[in-house]
């Protein structure tokens, strides 16, 4: 249907074309001729209606379909064909003009209608001219030109016809072959288009593979990674309790995986933000005026918004003048992990890159399980040296027992031998304390013994000394590298900073003073095991003096 509506609309136009023009040349001729007849004025009238006619059709593609339906079409060539047949025998001047387009017309009509046999079309489509010209001419027709001229035409016709046969079947073969040329191609080139589908899908997966695959490697490399940070610290957990070396090594470790130019913990204890407190274990890829200039821009506070944070921070696209920590120095990534337990807020531990996009999940969820392993050995560290403490403090005054004493005492005077430096040690005990507890209870008395022993340890702690309750209401206090002139003054500055001191407990008031004893390795005492026994003795000298005094015990060398 589409070929023949195709070649309908193509050809139509040039019959008007050619109508108009025949029946403009016909208009002049027979007007100047006077032979302008009924029948070729029927003709041009019955060519323009059934033209007409046939564009009307073609635009409406439901009529055309029932006109091949009905095998109608070739009705309407038949028409079209009288018409011009009615052309001919009108106007014998332009015959041969008309006869031409009358074999156009069987032309168009045999090459558009490939469902017609070939018996019937050889006489359907020359039976127009044939009916005409017997109808029109009559006995006429037997006249020996007008009959050489009829049979002419008939054989044109049909020689026409008879060429177009040969060569259209041989075309129709053609083309049949090269639509079968052609469907071969075709399938092939689905074939190809779904082989290249099926590679296109193959390659996708490919690449889904693939990323899975890198995604996977490093989740692997990743896990690796924490596997051995992990078994690094625990290895470390099982022969040390140290946090300062725990740190440090904590920084190596993290430095060497993960390839950042700076690693650093920052740790304060107990949570708290007093900078006084803050310790610092760093290590980084810059000189050494840069890597003290992040130490003290951390001391400064720059840092200070990160101090309460929990969460991990990170920043992938660091802006260098976002903030003054990253002055002087490229930063691409910055890394903060919090140290933290409850509401206990250890420190943190601080990474930065100098390349953009480098902390991908992998890595903090490395540093999670980092974080989590470093709070877990402070809290067991800081456990250990509670324990410890109890062993070797008094559990009332907070300074050292005499537990302590004897682990610290000899060896400070092995090192006295060892340095020819003196070592100096002074007794002292509270006077009067008894009466202190006996007039205001023994809680008040506990309250004098913290009291005194607060004030011995940060007085003496300035010169290295050590505090240790000896026993009730006495004390040693151990002076390294001290000789009794220099021992005899911290102690006066001591006795008159007691003295002074009112001790307050409601409604009762009260001023305390302490007696002090001091002796000398070697330079007053040469004999190790008597040292303590000549600082008790020059207390005792100081009680029996009046109290609240500083006695040097005499030389018993």
């Amino acid at each position: 249907m589409q070929k023949i509506i195709s070649f309908e609309k193509k050809y139509t136009v040039v019959h008007m074309f050619f109508i108009l023009i025949l029946n403009v040349i016909y208009s002049l001729f027979f007007q100047s001729l006077t032979n302008f007849d009924d029948m070729l004025f029927i003709a041009i009238i019955g060519s323009w209606i059934v033209l007409l006619l046939k564009t009307l059709i073609l635009e409406n593609e439901k009529l055309i379909k029932i006109i091949i339906e009905k095998k109608l079409y070739n009705l309407l060539k038949l028409i079209e064909l009288v018409m011009v047949a009615l052309l001919i025998v009108g106007a014998r001047q332009f015959d041969f003009e008309l006869s031409i387009i009358y074999l156009v017309i069987i032309i168009e009509a045999y090459i558009a209608n490939e469902e017609l046999e070939e018996s019937i079309y050889k006489l359907f489509y020359i039976l127009p001219f044939i009916v005409i010209n017997i109808i029109y001419e009559g006995n006429n027709l037997l006249e020996t030109g007008k009959m050489l001229y009829f049979v002419f035409y008939i054989m044109l016709f049909l020689a026409v016809q008879k060429i177009l046969e040969l060569n259209i079947k041989e075309i129709k073969q053609k083309f049949y072959e090269n639509k079968l040329l052609i469907k071969e191609k075709n399938d092939k080139n689905v074939e190809l288009m779904k082989t290249q589908e099926s590679l296109q899908e193959l390659n996708e997966k490919l690449k889904e593979q693939k990323l899975e695959l890198e995604k996977a490697t490093e989740r692997f490399r990743s896990k690796a990674a924490e596997f051995y940070v992990l078994k690094e610290i625990g290895a470390f957990l099982e022969s040390s309790l140290e946090i300062e070396n725990l740190l440090e090594l904590v920084i190596d470790v993290l430095s060497g995986v993960m390839g950042v130019d700076m690693c650093c913990t920052v740790l304060y204890p107990q949570g708290e933000e007093d900078k006084k407190d803050i310790s610092f274990h760093i290590k980084t890829v810059y000189d050494k005026k840069t890597t003290n200039q992040i130490r003290q821009k951390i001391e400064s506070g720059v840092l200070g918004f990160l101090m309460n944070n929990r969460d991990i921070y990170l920043d992938n696209e660091v802006t260098q003048n976002k903030n003054l920590f990253f002055e002087n120095r490229e930063v691409g990534s910055f890394a903060a992990v919090p140290l933290y337990k409850g509401d206990i807020i250890y420190g943190l531990v601080i990474l930065e890159q100098r390349y953009k996009n480098y902390f991908h999940k992998s890595i903090v969820e490395l540093l999670k399980s980092v974080a989590t392993q470093i709070v877990l050995a402070i809290e067991n560290a800081r456990l250990y040296e509670s324990v410890e403490e109890l062993a070797i403090k008094d559990p009332l005054t907070k300074v050292f027992n005499r537990v302590y004493m004897q682990k610290v005492f000899f060896q400070m005077i092995e090192d006295a031998d060892k340095t020819n430096k003196p070592m100096s040690v002074s007794m002292f005990d509270i006077d009067h304390f008894k009466h202190v507890n006996d007039t205001y209870g023994h809680l008040f008395g506990d309250k004098v013994l913290k009291m005194v022993a607060k004030m011995a340890q940060a007085h003496v702690t300035k010169y290295n000394g050590v505090v240790i309750r000896y026993g009730g209401e006495e004390f040693l206090v151990l002076m390294p590298n001290k000789n009794s002139e220099q021992v005899y003054a911290i102690l006066e500055s001591l006795r008159k900073e007691i003295e002074s001191t009112e001790v307050a407990e409601g409604v009762v008031k009260t001023h305390i003073t302490v007696s002090f004893g001091v002796t000398t390795y070697p330079e007053l005492v040469t004999d190790k095991d008597r040292v303590i026994r000549s600082a008790d003795n020059a207390v005792y000298v100081a009680k029996e003096s009046g109290r609240n005094k500083v006695v040097v015990a005499n030389s018993e060398a």
